[in-house]
């Protein structure tokens, strides 16, 4: 039995994915520059089935729109096997760029049956903690 080539938990651009399939990236790998981007979720296998094939059909200059809880999340074909996403550090706009299986990896959230690690959970947590801070100190 060969082990999997590549593994998000081994990422360490890739703080986690909270319930709410939202990606904790780390800006360059540096833990203290986190980019919190919406990921998408399907309720129909189906649905994430397609988001796969066209995510696979992109060439060069095409993009994928994707309908997220939150802002669409757009996926950009730079080159072939480079896409990139837009998020933001710090309210400054960030790309961050991907290899397709990285992105494909990633994306494995959107899937109806995905349940998120323990460790994960408390990525949720802390950004309602940060949240309930902000709005006691307004």
């Amino acid at each position: 039995m060969s082990l999997p080539r590549y593994c998000l938990k081994d990422a360490q651009w890739l703080l986690g994915i909270d319930p709410l399939r939202r990606y904790w990236l780390c800006a360059n790998e540096d833990p203290t520059q986190v980019a919190v981007i919406q990921g998408p979720a399907f309720e129909y296998f189906i649905h994430f089935r397609q988001m796969l094939v066209r995510l696979r059909g992109l060439v060069v200059g095409d993009f994928l729109e994707l309908q997220t809880a939150g802002h669409p999340l757009q996926i950009d074909c730079l080159a072939p096997d480079c896409y990139a996403v837009t998020g933001t550090v710090r309210g400054a706009a960030t790309t961050h760029l991907f290899d397709r299986e990285s992105l494909e990896s990633l994306l494995m959230s959107a899937h109806p049956a995905w349940e998120g690690s323990p460790r994960d959970l408390q990525l949720g947590q802390t950004l309602l903690h940060n949240l309930w801070q902000a709005s006691n100190v307004a």
